[in-house]
């Protein structure tokens, strides 16, 4: 695990099922938020649903497969390249650069 949350549904001692908010820490499963207890499956979903939804805002690292748009912080503060120099890979400070050959090592096989 990442140690980032997760969906955690538990059976209690009233044979309801409990819809938690999680983190793993080591072995260590440590409750974030309790959501509720369904005591049915219609229930349960919408329980899961509205867990989904908790965990996706206050993820710190956002999922792959998300199906809405995360309102990440890092977005606003990391300036893309493209919107640095208008290529799509910056360029920009690598004029003066050349690969770096071993001693006897490539330039001496091409000569």
């Amino acid at each position: 695990m990442r140690g980032d949350l997760t969906i955690r549904k538990v059976r209690t001692a009233s044979n309801a099922t409990a819809v938690q908010v999680v983190r793993y820490q080591g072995r260590r499963c440590i409750v974030v938020k309790h959501i509720d207890s369904a005591h049915d499956e219609e229930t349960l979903v919408i329980l899961l649903a509205d867990t989904q939804k908790y965990a996706e805002q206050h993820r710190t690292q956002p999922s792959l497969f998300a199906t809405t748009a995360s309102t990440s912080k890092l977005d606003d503060a990391v300036p893309s390249p493209v919107a640095q120099c208008g290529a799509p890979v910056c360029t920009q400070g690598t004029a003066g650069l050349r690969p770096f050959v071993r001693p006897g090592g490539l330039a001496n096989a091409l000569s």
